[in-house]
């Protein structure tokens, strides 16, 4: 693992957050975790991490964070967190678009419930095979909203948030993905960026 500082220098710096730390977290082969500078407002209190937060979009890109999270959390004895969010705007823009005047407002409530049904069976599943692979204690959260701002609400200093990093190859390999970039400048909590396996495998479409 490579540990960094991100470094932020006013507006241009809290965009960039240390072109060094921005280049390693994007083209690392091992995982990278990235701190922000501690000040008067977020004294260096921590001692230690008491849970590993994992934001999952449902795809096995981001699942690829699960394997090193799950072996921290066994390691030092602490709480594995799973979080699903859904973008509700994203899931029924497709069908505001298509859909007919005067449609019937319970298509809109039949598809919310459907994807919040898909989206707890689908942790349930994933919170079962970390159970099932030693992890002591697992829990999970289903929330609706906009993805960065959602994780990071529910993110407490004292957490390390573990996600993959999206690779992309050519000029996007500079690319981590817009939420992962966020939550490295803003989340109050460390970020390990764990590296896709396959750097040119496609984001999942509103999954950012």
């Amino acid at each position: 693992v490579v540990v960094l500082t991100t470094r932020g220098r006013g507006a241009i710096g809290r965009a960039l957050f240390g072109s060094v730390a921005d280049r390693i977290a994007r083209s690392s082969p091992v995982p990278v975790l990235l701190v922000r500078p501690e000040s008067a407002e977020r004294p260096a209190e921590r001692t230690s991490f008491r849970r590993v937060v994992v934001p999952l979009d449902g795809s096995p890109l981001a699942e690829e964070a699960l394997p090193l999270a799950m072996e921290l959390a066994k390691r030092w004895q602490v709480p594995l967190h799973l979080v699903r969010v859904i973008n509700l705007a994203a899931v029924l823009a497709p069908l505001s678009f298509y859909a007919a005047p005067g449609v019937s407002p319970r298509l809109y409530d039949e598809t919310i419930e459907q994807v919040r049904s898909e989206a707890t069976e689908y942790l349930t599943g994933v919170a079962a095979r970390c159970t099932g692979a030693g992890v002591a204690n697992v829990t999970w959260v289903v929330l609706d909203g906009s993805p960065y701002d959602t994780i990071s609400e529910v993110t407490e200093p004292s957490d390390l948030l573990v996600l993959t990093s999206h690779g992309h190859g050519g000029v996007r390999r500079w690319l981590l993905g817009s939420v992962a970039e966020k939550l490295v400048r803003e989340a109050p909590a460390p970020v390990l960026l764990v590296p896709a396996s396959n750097r040119e495998q496609a984001v999942p479409e509103g999954s950012e």
